[in-house]
């Protein structure tokens, strides 16, 4: 069964936003991902919606601070 164009696009979404915080915070993809992960828990929202936000540039994604 393929996954529907939804999820596809939600998990490009998140790729894409992991190498735009990527190039921004020079982190790992594992930080990446965490930076989603934590906005996402923070604002109650999903992580495709975090991210989608990140890769429209809306600014209306903070992401928190990363410490290394």
């Amino acid at each position: 069964m393929m996954p529907n164009n939804s999820a596809m696009e939600g998990r490009a979404d998140i790729s894409l936003a992991c190498g735009i915080i990527i190039g921004k915070k020079g982190c790992s993809q594992s930080e990446a991902f965490e930076m989603l992960m934590n906005s996402s828990n923070l604002r109650n929202l999903k992580v495709h919606v975090i991210a989608a936000e990140v890769v429209a540039g809306t600014g209306e994604t903070r992401l928190p601070p990363f410490e290394r």
